[in-house]
Order: C-alpha cells, then sequence, then structure tokens
C-alpha cells in the first residue's frame, strides 16, 4: 500500500514524539509526562495508535501544560 503524501508515517510520528520529549524535559517534564509519552510509542509501535493520533496525543500534552500555566 502506498502513502499518502502529506501521510505521516511510523519513523516520523517517532521524529516529532521525539521533539515534543525534548521540548518537554527542557521545561522540567514530570514522571507522568515520561510514563505517557513512553505509553504513546509503545501504542503506535504496536499498531494500536496510527501515527496521526500518537502525534496528536503528544501535542496535547504540551497543550494541557500550557493551558495549565
Amino acid at each position: 500500500m502506498e502513502k499518502e503524501p502529506n501521510e505521516m508515517t511510523v519513523d516520523g510520528a517517532l521524529a516529532e514524539l521525539a521533539v515534543v520529549e525534548s521540548s518537554l524535559h527542557t521545561t522540567g517534564a514530570v514522571d507522568v509526562e515520561t510514563s505517557a509519552l513512553a505509553q504513546i510509542r509503545h501504542d503506535l509501535l504496536n499498531g494500536q495508535l496510527n501515527p496521526e493520533e500518537a502525534i496528536a496525543k503528544a501535542r496535547a500534552m504540551i497543550e494541557a501544560r500550557s493551558d495549565y500555566h
């Protein structure tokens, strides 16, 4: 199956998750955020989340943090 030109790949999603993780660590990630990102990564690699869902969940963590502060 060919992917659409703008479709996120698993590798692309993993790269984006690394960016989100770096951003959270830079601002003092708490244990629950680290665990949540690990779970998102696990679910992505096991096919329980597609790349777009994984990125959406990770970005929601950053948004939730900015809404909190």
